[in-house]
């Protein structure tokens, strides 16, 4: 539901339904399956459509495309370096956001615990802040979202290097201290000015330097956005999915996958936090941003399962004080050992834990042995996925693997037996080479 509602507000909100998608996918859900995927694709393509009833059917920003024509051309390889070293430097901007932000946040608690007279302080500076970019711009820019100056940006009308990056500047200071004064806001937004305001004025120093490439502030203004937001929240297809779909320049992809990944790469050799993450981690909670892929679960129950060392009989019903037990044959000292009732499995025990079991009862003969009784049975190609959830829905314990065709509990048609330690070593496998 959390995942459904975030990818529906992001979707909504830019008009992206791939972003919100793959923002639910990449930040929100901790595994994708249908019954996780099915309900994020239904929230976000209905609030997309009811975002375009009213908000309309354009993109998110308009641009220019005479003015990225020449970015991604064949012939322009050299330009591929520009792209590492934007990628580059909106890392380390990503990684200067995501501590200012909170490094001032604690500074601001620390001295102004009061929470009336921190929103007074933070909010008068903010407000000369904003007074002064007028004076000497024109225009506040770093009030609200912020997205006319991107569409300045975007459009070429805004291409001093110096001026965009005193706007990287205020922005950043700006987001961070209304944040840490009390304010309620988000961060994607003020992302995608950063990225506009540093990639813009990395494009126009470019462009300055390079004259003959005829390189524009706008071209790299786009890839600023892509690879700030990617830096930020280390989401890589939703920053470059949310910038095609914002500006539908899809020739854009290629120096956005490049820059993007160098972003991301560079913020992580800084912080391995993004973001969301940087707070909660310090709140004690450790949210995982990787995605590992349990290739157990899909393994065969053969693969897992140890096999049957041992074979113990019960005389009388397992659960009574006057049923007694006697091993048949115990082939290893570990292991398992199936308890039987003739030839019916009525359950399993380690055989250490029957060795322990002797011992003891003679110095108390009315001890009961642990035997495990709650078991499923499954074949030896049963996927373990499969045979994991057949478990939970019975509660069992353990598995018996049973011959193929065979779904009685016949000594004679168990193969092996999978319980607690076979499966904590698959687990374990599984993660070996990531």
């Amino acid at each position: 539901h959390h995942a459904a509602g975030a990818g529906a507000g992001i979707a909504a909100t830019f008009n992206t339904p791939l972003g919100g998608v793959m923002f639910a996918i990449e930040l929100m859900l901790p595994e994708v399956s249908a019954r996780t995927f099915l309900p994020v694709v239904l929230a976000t393509g209905t609030a997309t459509y009811v975002g375009r009833m009213i908000f309309g059917i354009a993109p998110a920003f308009t641009l220019s495309m005479a003015e990225i024509a020449n970015v991604v051309l064949p012939s322009n390889l050299g330009l591929l370096p520009l792209y590492v070293l934007l990628g580059a430097l909106c890392g380390l901007a990503a990684f200067a956001f995501v501590r200012l932000l909170h490094d001032l946040e604690d500074l601001m608690e620390a001295r102004l615990p009061n929470p009336y007279l921190r929103a007074v302080a933070g909010f008068t500076v903010l407000g000369l802040l904003m007074l002064l970019l007028y004076w000497t711009t024109g225009a506040y820019h770093v009030d609200g979202v912020g997205y006319g100056t991107i569409e300045e940006v975007l459009l070429g009308h805004l291409d001093a290097a110096g001026l965009l990056f005193l706007l990287f500047a205020a922005k950043l200071f700006a987001t961070s201290l209304s944040l840490a004064s009390g304010a309620s806001g988000g961060v994607f937004a003020p992302s995608l000015f950063l990225g506009a305001t540093l990639g813009g004025a990395f494009g126009s120093l470019v462009g300055g330097l390079l004259p003959d490439l005829h390189l524009t502030a706008a071209q790299f203004a786009l890839i600023g956005m892509a690879a700030m937001v990617g830096g930020g929240t280390g989401a890589a297809m939703t920053a470059i999915l949310m910038m095609f779909e914002m500006t539908t320049a899809y020739s854009l992809i290629l120096p956005a996958i490049i820059a993007v990944a160098c972003a991301i790469g560079t913020r992580r050799a800084l912080s391995s936090e993004n973001i969301y993450t940087f707070k909660l981690l310090r709140r004690g909670h450790r949210i995982p941003k990787d995605r590992h892929t349990n290739m157990f679960l899909v393994r065969p129950a053969r693969a897992v399962m140890a096999p049957v060392k041992g074979r113990i009989a019960v005389r009388g019903r397992i659960d009574r004080p006057e049923a007694s037990f006697s091993p048949i044959e115990l082939q290893d000292t570990t292991g398992y050992a199936l308890v039987l009732r003739g030839r019916h499995v009525s359950g399993v025990m380690r055989i250490e834990n029957w060795h322990q079991f002797e011992k003891a009862r003679a110095q108390d003969p009315t001890l009961r042995p642990p035997v495990m009784r709650r078991f499923v049975l499954a074949h030896p190609n049963d996927l373990m996925v499969d045979v994991i959830r057949r478990m939970n829905r019975h509660g069992a314990d353990l598995v018996l693997v049973a011959e193929e065709g065979h779904r009685s509990v016949h000594a004679d048609d168990i193969l092996g037996v999978i319980a607690g330690p076979e499966l904590a070593s698959e687990v374990r496998a599984s993660f070996k080479d990531s």
